[in-house]
Parts: structure tokens; C-alpha cells; sequence
């Protein structure tokens, strides 16, 4: 099932937990910490969920980097949010 924007519920609530915590901390998450922010059940899950979002065009991630994780574009209003607090 998806959702607009062509995301499934859980890419986008890992899209936008991602930007929220960047937001609020100025540092991407770990893929350990977006796993026990929203109760997922493996780091490979994450890792594929991440994956999907780089696929789509939403993320950028580094290889071997812990934080290399770069939000390149988010249609959603977390986004505007994101923008109001690094002004």
C-alpha cells in the first residue's frame, strides 16, 4: 500500500523522523537510532527502508560513514519545518 508521493506509510515516517532529528540535533541519525525511534524490528530493515528512499531520490548516504545519511528532498511540510529552525 502507499501513499502520495509514492511512499509506503513506514518511508515516510522513516523520511521524516530523519528530518526531524536532523533539526533538532544538526547531525543525521543512526540507522540504530531511527530502528528504536519508531520500534522497527531489525537494522536491515531500516537499511533496506533507507535504500528505497535513496532509490526514489529522497536521501543521499555515504558507505562506511555512521551519520552519512543527507535528505535530498522531502515533499513533506517537515521539510518547511527543517528550513524555519536552521534560519
Amino acid at each position: 500500500m502507499t501513499q502520495q508521493y509514492g511512499l509506503t506509510k513506514r518511508q515516510r515516517s522513516v523520511l521524516n523522523m530523519i528530518v526531524k532529528f536532523i533539526a533538532e540535533h544538526g547531525i543525521a541519525p543512526t540507522v540504530r537510532e531511527i530502528r528504536d525511534a519508531l520500534n522497527l524490528k531489525s537494522i536491515g530493515h531500516v537499511s533496506a527502508i533507507l535504500d528505497a528512499l535513496v532509490e526514489r531520490g529522497y536521501l543521499s548516504r555515504l558507505s562506511g560513514k555512521s551519520r552519512a545519511i543527507v535528505v535530498l528532498t522531502s515533499d513533506s511540510t517537515d521539510v518547511a519545518t527543517l528550513r524555519k529552525i536552521r534560519d
